[in-house]
């Protein structure tokens, strides 16, 4: 299950905190829709994401192909508005 694969890596990756920003930005252009969800989470979840980040995930919520993505990003938009 790919959410069993995914968690751990989902815990990794946020734990580099800003340097897994710009890996993850480009990976939500073109992963596949589970995953850039889950990258959606990820950065939501950031404490310290920046104007990039924010920008990355406004831009998901607006123009994703996807409607998952594009629903989870949303309030992530929100949550990162604080």
């Amino acid at each position: 299950d790919d959410a069993f694969v995914w968690e751990p890596a989902r815990d990794r990756l946020g734990a580099l905190g800003p340097a897994a920003f710009p890996a993850l930005l480009r990976a939500l252009e073109r992963e596949s829709v589970a995953v850039r969800e889950a990258i959606v989470g990820i950065l939501a979840d950031a404490p310290d994401a920046d104007e990039a980040v924010r920008t990355g995930v406004a831009r998901a919520a607006r123009s994703d192909p996807e409607a998952g993505v594009r629903a989870v990003a949303v309030p992530a938009v929100r949550k990162l508005a604080g």
